[in-house]
């Protein structure tokens, strides 16, 4: 679809982007969770189509990666993998093209203490066996099935590691 909008508006952009989490948009009210950020991601996309601009918030706005706790296990969230891997090298340490470029081996190994979560690959390219499916490893859990190419979209539960399929 063509935007309405002729050129990218950086102030409008960064003001949907900073939106408190409990703010009604577009007749919507959202909650904090972690659709929050895809949802207004997809309204900058919907509201200016312009892929620079888009580009450029995620990159400039968005975290390269994220540490959470859940049920006594500690999760890294990146987009494609951790490049140029070490176990003592901290996260800080990473550059964009090590957190969003990288795709680990399917035999990697990343941390022992921490399960790194990551997309970026869609799961069917390590195998028929992982076509549409979440792919578990050791130490890493790719969870791009492959749905912004048709696939079912997946969800992982990270309480229980329950996985869900559309």
């Amino acid at each position: 679809a063509r935007s309405v909008f002729p050129t990218c508006d950086a102030p409008a952009i960064r003001t949907i982007m900073t939106l408190p989490f409990n703010a009604p948009v577009g007749g919507r009210s959202r909650r904090a969770h972690l659709l929050d950020d895809a949802f207004r991601l997809q309204l900058l996309q919907d509201a200016f189509g312009c892929a620079a601009a888009y580009r450029r918030i995620v990159v400039e706005d968005l975290p390269l990666y994220a540490e959470i706790d859940c049920e006594g296990r500690r999760f890294v969230f990146v987009h494609g993998g951790l490049g140029d891997f070490s176990p003592h090298r901290r996260l800080s340490s990473y550059d964009i093209y090590d957190l969003v470029w990288t795709r680990p081996g399917i035999d990697e190994n990343y941390f022992k203490s921490k399960t790194v979560v990551l997309g970026h690959t869609p799961t069917k390219y390590y195998g028929e066996t992982y076509r549409g499916r979440i792919l578990k490893t050791d130490t890493w859990i790719n969870i791009d099935v492959g749905a912004a190419g048709g696939a079912d979209p997946a969800l992982l539960r990270l309480d229980d590691m329950k996985e869900f399929y559309a």
